[in-house]
C-alpha cells in the first residue's frame, strides 16, 4: 500500500520501502498530497510549484514529472479534468491519520483518552512538516502544518495538567517554550506546571523572561491571563490541586529540566553580561497596580518622516484635491482620513504625495508609521508577515515626538497616555500605511483639532464610524489615458510604440503596481517584442514580478482574501465562476446557495475588503485584476460543478420568468427558486434586462461551451422573448445549441431570431436574408410570433432590395399568422408595409384599400383615440412620423401584452429597413393633414 508522509522530510513508501524521488518529483507529491482526494487543475500546479516563474512550457513538464511519479507510485495518481489527483485513503497519509487522532482528542469522553489520542497524533511527526520541499505554492501549508503542530501540543499539554500529570510533561514544557518562547498559552502551561512541581521560583522566572522579550521585541505586555497567574503564583495560590498538597507529591527539580530551563532562558547581547533575573528582583504586590507617572518633560521634536514620493505619479489630480477638501478647520472635531482599495492600487503613493503637499499645516511634525506585515514589502520573503503591536506603533511615535528610549513607558495603556498628552494642542499629521484593524488607529487618534491622522487600509474599516468622524476616499485604478501615460514614463514613448501597446496597457488593467513591474520588466528586456510581451501579460499579468521585490498583484489580493470570513471567502469564489464580471444579489445568493439578506451581508464584507464594487441598487461588480483573482479561486472550490449548475440554473429562471410576463401565449417553466431570488418585483422586468444586456452574450457561450444545448437554447430563447432587440451574439448561441437538439421547429424559431437580430446591421443584411428564408421555410405551418417576425423581416428585406414581388409574398405569409381580433396593432403594422409594397408595384387601388384597412385596426386597438377621417398623406410617409404615432399605440393599455411585444418588433424591423418609405395614395383629399405626436 502507498503511504505519503508529509510530517516531516517528505517521503512516499510503497510496499515497506521508501520510493527514490528526484526534488522535483518530491515537490509534486508532496502538492498533490496536501489536496489527497481533490483534483488540481494543471495551472493550479504550475502555480504550486514554480509561482510567477514557471520554466518554458510547464504543461509540458507538468505531463512529464506526472508520468514520471506515476510509474514510481502506480495508480493512485489520477489524471482527472482538469487536472490531476491523488486518489489515497485518509489512512494513507501521515496528516491525514494525525488529524483523524485530532478528531478523536475532540471526541474523547475522558481526559485521559483525549490525551492517548493527542499523544498518538504528536508522535507522528518527525520532524518539520514537508522537509526537503521548496515547491512556492507550499509555503501557506508549512505555515498552517507547524501552527497544527503547536496547537495539539498546546491541547495535549492541556490535558495532562487536567490529569495531574504535571511532573511528567515539565520537561517536554520547557522544550516546547524554548522553540516558541514567545507562545503565551505555552508559557502559561509551562508556569503552571513548574508551580505544581513545587519550583516557584523557576515559574516566576519563566514570566520574567517572557515579560522581557514581550516588550524587547514588541513593546507589548504579556495577556491578560498569564499576568493573572504570575499574581496568583506570588501570592502562593492554589492551581488545580492544592500547592500543599503537592509540595509532598512531587519530585524535585531534575538536572535535565533544569538545562532545559537555562535554553529557554535567551542569551544576552554581546553587550551585556549575561544576567539571570532573580526572584528577589520580581515585585511581591503585583496585583496592586502602579499609578502611571506623568511623563517627564522632554524635548520637543518636529519630526519629518514621509518617505519619498514614488515617481511617474499620474492620474490621481481628483484623488489629491478630494483629501485636500477634507482637511478639517481649526475648530473642527479630531477625523480620521480613511483611504482604502484593493492592493496594489497606489494608496501609499497617493497619501504620501498628498502629505508632502501638505506638510506646511502641520508645523509640529509628520510622522509615517507601517501597521500591516512585511509580506508586501520590497525584498521581504513571504513568511515575513509579523504585525506590529498597538504598543510598539506607539512607541514608535513617542520616540518620534522626543521621549528617549530609555523613558518609554512599558505598557500600550501608558504609552497612548502619553502620545495623547504630547500631541494635545498640536498640529500634527500622522499617516499610518497599510492597516489591518480598526484596533491598530483607536490609539492613534488626535486628542484634539489640528491633529490628523490618515490612513491607507485594504479594507474600508467600517467600523471606525462608531467612534469618530471619518472620511473616506476609495482609490480606484487609473484611467486608460493615464495608465498609458505612467507605462510610458517607465519604458520611454519610443519602446512603448508600435503593435501591442494598447494591448499591453490594457491588461495591466489600470493597476499601478501592475504597470509599474510590467513597465519595469520590458525596460530591461529591450528586445523583446510587445506582442509577444502581450502575450505574457496575459497569461499571468498578475503574478508577475521583478528581482529584488517580491510584490504581486495576486498576492496583494491574496492578503485581503486571507481576512474574509470562510463564507465570504468562498462566496469570493463562487462568483469568479460567473461567466460575467457583474452580478446582482439575487444571483449571488443562489449561487451561494443562501438567502438574499446573508448574500447581502457576505458582499459587505468583499465591498469592505475592496474585492468588489457596488455600482448600484444590488449590482455588483469586479474589476479586471479582481476578476482574475476571483477565477483562479473558483477554479479551486471543489464543489464548482454544482455551483456551475447553479448559475445555468438561475439564469434560465430569471430569463424565463421574464418571458412569461413578455410573452405569456408560450409555456415558459415556472420557477422553483426562493422568491428573494427573482431579480425583479412586479411586471416589469425592464431593470434587469438592461443590467443584464452587457453579460448576456458571455453568460450564453459560457452555457453552450458547458455542452448543455438544451439549456442553452432555453437560456437564447428566453432572452429574445424577454427583449428582442437582444445582441445578435446571443441568438447564434441560441442557433448552435438549436442544431445540437434536432428539432426543426426549434431551429426555425433559431433562424428567425438570428435573423431578425442580424437586421440591425446592413453589413450582415445577406446573412439575415438566408436566415430569415431558413425560417420561413421550417416554420411555415406555424402561427407564431416569431414565424410573423421572420416572415415580415424577409419582406421589409426584400422591399428594401426592390424585390418586390418577393416582398409581397412574404409579407402576405407574414398576414396569414396573425389574426387582426387577436392582434390587432401587429396586423396593422404588417398590412402598412405591405400596403406600401402594393402601391410600388403598381397595385394603387389594393394598397389604398389596405391602408384603409389598416387605420381601422389602429383605431380598435386604441380605442377610440385613433381618427382615420384626419389622417393625410400626400408625401413620403416619414420614418419619424410613423415611429411617433405607433409608439403611441403601443403605449396604450388597450392591446394585449403578446400584441404590443409583436408591434414593437415589427416597428423596429420596418424602420430599420425604411419600409413605409413610399408615397401612399391620399384618402381624403379634404381632410386636413395629421399633426402626429413627436413622442417616441
Amino acid at each position: 500500500m502507498l503511504e505519503i508522509r508529509l510530517l516531516g522530510p517528505v517521503e512516499a513508501w510503497a510496499g515497506g520501502d521508501c520510493v527514490p524521488l528526484a526534488p522535483l518529483e518530491r515537490d509534486l507529491v508532496a502538492i498533490l498530497a496536501l489536496s489527497c482526494g481533490t483534483v488540481l487543475s494543471t495551472d493550479r500546479i504550475i502555480d504550486g510549484l514554480w509561482g510567477g516563474r514557471p520554466p518554458v512550457g510547464p504543461r509540458s513538464r507538468v505531463q512529464g514529472l506526472v508520468s514520471t511519479v506515476r510509474r514510481k507510485l502506480g495508480g493512485a495518481l489520477v489524471t482527472r479534468h482538469p487536472g490531476y489527483l491523488l486518489d489515497l485513503p485518509r489512512e494513507a497519509s501521515d496528516l491525514g491519520m494525525c488529524e483523524e487522532y485530532a478528531r478523536r482528542a475532540r471526541r474523547a469522553e475522558n481526559g485521559a483518552d483525549g490525551a492517548r489520542w493527542l499523544r498518538q497524533a504528536l508522535d507522528l511527526w518527525r520532524g518539520a512538516p514537508l522537509d526537503g520541499v521548496w515547491a512556492p505554492g507550499t509555503a501557506a501549508d508549512r505555515v498552517r502544518l507547524s501552527e497544527l503542530r503547536i496547537g495539539l501540543l498546546e491541547q495535549y499539554f492541556e490535558a495532562e495538567l487536567g490529569l495531574g500529570r504535571h511532573a511528567e510533561v515539565v520537561g517536554d514544557l520547557a522544550a516546547a517554550v524554548s522553540a516558541d518562547p514567545l507562545r503565551e498559552r505555552l508559557v502559561i502551561q509551562f508556569m503552571t506546571a513548574l508551580y505544581r512541581c513545587n519550583r516557584q521560583a523557576d515559574a516566576i522566572r519563566a514570566y520574567q523572561v517572557v515579560r522581557e522579550r514581550l516588550a524587547d521585541e514588541l513593546g507589548a505586555d504579556p495577556c491578560l491571563e498569564l499576568r493573572e497567574l504570575h499574581m496568583r503564583i506570588l501570592r502562593g495560590g492554589r492551581g488545580e490541586r492544592g500547592h500543599s498538597e503537592e509540595r509532598a507529591e512531587q519530585p524535585s527539580t531534575t538536572a535535565s529540566d533544569a538545562e532545559l530551563l537555562a535554553a529557554f532562558v535567551p542569551r544576552p547581547r554581546a553587550s551585556e553580561n549575561p544576567v539571570v533575573p532573580e526572584y528577589s528582583a520580581i515585585p511581591e504586590h503585583p496585583a496592586i497596580p502602579e499609578t502611571p507617572k506623568t511623563p517627564e518633560p522632554v524635548q520637543e521634536h518636529h519630526p519629518a518622516q514621509m518617505p519619498a514620493g514614488a515617481g511617474h505619479f499620474f492620474g490621481r489630480e481628483a484623488d489629491l484635491a478630494t483629501l485636500t477638501a477634507a482637511l478639517p478647520g481649526p475648530d473642527d472635531e479630531p477625523q480620521i482620513l480613511v483611504v482604502s482599495g484593493a492592493g496594489g492600487l497606489g494608496k501609499t503613493a497617493l497619501v504620501v504625495r498628498w502629505a508632502h503637499s501638505v506638510a506646511r499645516r502641520f508645523p509640529d511634525g509628520q510622522i509615517f508609521i507601517r501597521l500591516g506585515g512585511a509580506s508586501q514589502s520590497a525584498g521581504q520573503g513571504a513568511d515575513s508577515t509579523e504585525i506590529p503591536s498597538a504598543g510598539s506603533v506607539l512607541g514608535t511615535i513617542l520616540l518620534a515626538l522626543g521621549v528617549g528610549a530609555d523613558r518609554l513607558p512599558v505598557s500600550a495603556e501608558e504609552r497612548a497616555a502619553t502620545y495623547r498628552t504630547l500631541a494635545h494642542g498640536k498640529r500634527i499629521l500622522i499617516v499610518a500605511d497599510d492597516v489591518q484593524t480598526v484596533g491598530q488607529l483607536l490609539p492613534l487618534v488626535p486628542p484634539t483639532p489640528g491633529s490628523l491622522l490618515v490612513a491607507t487600509s485594504r479594507t474600508r474599516l467600517t467600523a471606525l464610524a462608531i467612534q469618530h468622524a471619518v472620511r473616506t476616499l476609495t482609490v480606484e485604478p487609473l484611467a486608460p489615458a493615464a495608465a498609458s501615460q505612467l507605462m510610458r514614463a517607465i519604458v520611454g514613448a519610443d519602446r512603448l510604440s508600435g503593435e501591442g501597446a494598447d494591448e499591453v496597457v490594457r491588461l495591466c488593467g489600470g493597476w499601478p503596481l501592475a504597470i509599474r513591474i510590467a513597465g519595469a520588466t520590458l525596460a530591461s528586456r529591450s528586445r523583446q517584442s510587445l506582442v509577444s510581451f502581450a502575450d505574457e501579460l496575459a497569461e499571468g499579468v498578475d503574478v508577475l514580478s521583478v528581482a529584488d521585490d517580491a510584490r504581486t498583484v495576486r498576492a496583494a489580493l491574496a492578503e485581503a482574501h486571507a481576512g474574509l470570513d470562510p463564507a465570504a471567502m468562498r462566496l469570493f469564489g463562487q462568483l469568479g465562476l460567473l461567466p460575467g464580471a457583474s452580478a446582482c444579489l439575487q444571483l449571488a445568493a443562489a449561487v451561494a446557495g443562501v438567502s438574499a439578506v446573508r448574500a447581502r451581508q457576505l458582499l459587505d464584507q468583499l465591498i469592505s475588503a475592496n474585492l468588489v464594487v457596488e455600482t448600484g441598487s444590488d449590482r455588483y461588480w469586479f474589476h479586471d485584476m479582481v476578476l482574475r483573482y476571483a477565477r483562479q479561486c473558483g477554479a479551486t472550490l471543489p464543489d464548482r460543478e454544482v455551483v456551475q449548475g447553479r448559475i445555468v440554473r438561475w439564469y434560465l429562471q430569471a430569463y424565463e420568468a421574464c418571458a412569461n410576463l413578455m410573452a405569456p401565449e408560450r409555456d415558459w417553466p415556472a420557477s422553483t427558486g426562493p422568491d428573494d431570488w427573482l431579480p425583479f418585483r412586479g411586471d416589469d422586468p425592464s431593470g434587469f434586462l438592461a443590467a443584464e444586456a452587457p453579460s448576456l452574450p458571455a453568460v450564453a457561450r459560457w452555457v453552450v461551451d458547458t455542452g448543455d444545448g438544451e439549456s442553452a437554447w432555453r437560456l437564447a430563447a428566453a432572452a429574445y422573448a424577454s427583449d428582442p432587440a437582444v445582441p445578435a451574439q446571443v441568438c447564434a448561441v441560441g442557433l448552435e445549441a438549436a442544431v445540437s437538439l434536432g428539432d426543426p421547429r426549434v431551429l426555425g424559431e433559431a433562424h428567425a431570431q438570428l435573423g431578425t437580430a442580424l437586421l440591425a446591421d446592413p453589413l450582415q443584411w445577406g446573412q439575415a436574408d438566408i436566415h430569415l428564408t431558413r425560417a420561413t421555410e421550417l416554420l411555415a405551418s406555424d402561427s407564431g410570433g416569431l414565424a410573423c417576425a421572420a416572415a415580415f423581416g424577409l419582406g421589409a428585406l426584400r422591399a428594401r432590395q426592390s424585390r418586390l414581388r418577393e416582398a409581397g409574398a412574404a409579407l402576405e405569409r407574414a398576414l396569414r399568422t396573425l389574426s387582426s381580433g387577436r392582434e390587432p396593432l401587429a396586423y396593422a403594422i404588417v398590412l402598412l408595409g405591405y400596403a406600401d409594397v402594393l402601391v410600388r408595384s403598381g397595385a394603387e387601388e389594393r394598397g389604398r384599400e389596405r391602408f384603409a384597412q389598416a387605420l381601422i385596426l389602429c383605431e380598435v386597438a386604441l380605442g377610440g383615440g385613433f381618427d382615420q377621417g384626419r389622417v393625410l398623406l400626400d408625401r413620403p410617409f416619414n420614418d419619424g412620423l410613423l415611429a411617433a404615432e405607433l409608439s403611441r399605440a403601443l403605449e396604450s393599455l388597450r392591446p394585449a401584452v403578446p400584441d404590443r411585444v409583436l408591434a414593437g418588433t415589427l416597428i423596429r424591423l420596418g424602420l430599420r429597413l425604411r419600409l413605409w418609405a413610399a408615397e401612399l395614395v391620399e384618402v381624403d383629399r379634404n381632410a386636413e393633414t395629421l399633426r402626429l405626436d413627436s413622442r417616441i
